[in-house]
């Protein structure tokens, strides 16, 4: 209560104060002044709660309540409200009555915007000319894709089904949504544009039903209690009410009659607006159906862009591989060389400075011939010093040639992928060593042949002697 007191008393004394609540003049009073006093468990029930025991308080040595300042001084300030406000007759009905003609504008121009904001919004989605064709597309759709299941064959859509077209993709990755505005940008290019149809989408997205609805309540009931009030001063002789509030209460029996019928179209247009979207307007709260029709005029808006940028970036493709044709036929016209055809991951070699077969550097390349030279040279000087050249008419002894032929030659192993001069001179070698092989065998026949003439000789001789 000392909170309460300190803020009555900001502009005006006790007295003052006093005198303006029971004169009604709600202008000289602040709304959070006579919202501290009028508000549901305020000041005014302290006020009445406390009245008696502090009206009835008399200062020591007195036989009456206190009258001179020194009195006024030994009470606290929360006393002093009680004291001076509590002899005012009927004080919770004029706080009341003071607090609603002082905030009756302040809360009927927001419900005012919002109730027009609302209507708007309901209008946009009745006289919508590309949502319904929009929505024939999906359901469509949609039927196409249920062909054959239980839900085959629908008559209608739903909004808040609709989200399920954003959330469906394809193998590639694209939305059912992508899918039908590629094929509207065809078909219906001016149907891509459903934003230009709900400018009031948004503010009306943000509005509270519950808000609304206890504004409303607010404003029409505390005009009943205001006419209410006056009709009970009148009938007790008190012309205050009557000279104070008959002025307020004529406009705003106006303003509350044209606020009503403006809900109540509200009301009606939002009914109409579920009920063409399949939604029941008794489950559904107005700020959620916008919500759910904001979302997918959202997403269409975003994947529409998205489509939009792969058409542009495929036509910049195209250009380009156009290019590259012509560029490429002005090469083969002027006598350049056939470029030949290769897969992308051969050129991405090609542009690395790799070969296309093998994907090896230049280096490396370079470094694997070297190696296979030196093998080949390695093979090729071992054979030379196993190899046997026979000069002359002189004959080797038949021993060292069994030997020869018995010994088996050595292997040669050849590491990495020979090249065609590697596999000439191999079969050099081996035409070599067959060479060397009927050569043995002609020695060998021959010295088998002169060995058994010399016996032959021997037989002869002895027989001669006998």
């Amino acid at each position: 209560m000392s909170m309460v007191a300190f803020q009555l008393t900001k502009a005006h004394g006790w007295n003052e104060l006093a005198d303006i609540i029971e004169d009604l003049e709600y202008e000289s009073l602040s709304i959070e002044a006579l919202e501290a006093l009028a508000k549901p468990n305020g000041a005014c029930q302290d006020i009445m709660k406390y009245k008696e025991k502090v009206l009835g308080w008399k200062p020591p040595g007195k036989n009456e309540g206190p009258t001179s300042a020194a009195d006024f001084k030994m009470m606290t300030s929360a006393e002093l409200m009680v004291f001076h406000l509590g002899k005012i007759d009927g004080l919770t009905k004029r706080a009341q009555s003071m607090l609603y003609c002082k905030s009756f504008d302040e809360n009927l121009k927001p419900l005012d915007t919002n109730l027009n904001v609302l209507v708007r919004a309901c209008r946009e989605v009745i006289s919508s000319d590309r949502l319904p064709k929009i929505m024939h597309y999906v359901l469509m759709l949609t039927n196409h894709l249920n062909q054959g299941g239980r839900n085959a064959n629908i008559s209608g859509i739903r909004l808040s089904a609709l989200g399920k077209i954003c959330v469906t993709k394809s193998g590639k990755g694209h939305t059912l949504l992508h899918f039908m505005i590629d094929k509207l940008f065809v078909k219906s290019p001016a149907l891509l544009a459903l934003e230009d149809d709900f400018p009031s989408l948004v503010p009306a997205s943000v509005l509270s039903s519950t808000t609304m609805r206890s504004d409303r309540a607010l404003i029409v009931d505390g005009l009943k209690k205001l006419v209410r009030t006056m009709e009970d001063a009148a009938n007790d002789d008190d012309e205050v009410y009557e000279i104070q509030f008959a002025d307020f209460r004529d406009r705003a029996e106006v303003l509350v009659d044209a606020l009503v019928e403006k809900y109540e179209e509200a009301m009606m247009l939002y009914k109409e607006a579920c009920e063409y979207l399949a939604e029941d307007p008794t489950k559904l709260a107005f700020e959620a159906f916008f919500k759910l029709l904001r979302s997918f005029v959202e997403n269409f808006r975003a994947q529409r862009k998205r489509a939009e940028d792969l058409r542009e970036r495929d036509k910049k493709k195209k250009k380009k591989d156009e290019a590259e044709k012509k560029k490429e036929q002005a090469r083969r016209s002027k006598g350049l060389g056939q470029k030949s055809e290769a897969s992308p991951k051969s050129r991405k070699l090609l542009r690395a400075g790799r070969d296309s077969n093998t994907g090896k550097s230049q280096a490396e390349i370079l470094r694997d011939r070297r190696k296979r030279m030196s093998v080949s040279s390695d093979t090729m000087g071992r054979h030379k010093s196993k190899r046997k050249v026979l000069t002359g008419s002189a004959k080797a002894p038949p021993q060292q040639w069994e030997t020869s032929k018995t010994s088996s030659p050595r292997p040669v192993v050849l590491r990495g992928t020979a090249s065609a001069s590697k596999l000439e001179s191999l079969d050099e070698i081996s035409e070599n060593e067959e060479m060397h092989e009927e050569q043995s065998a002609l020695f060998s026949s021959s010295s088998s042949s002169s060995s058994s003439s010399s016996s032959n000789s021997e037989s002869s001789d002895s027989d001669s002697d006998e």
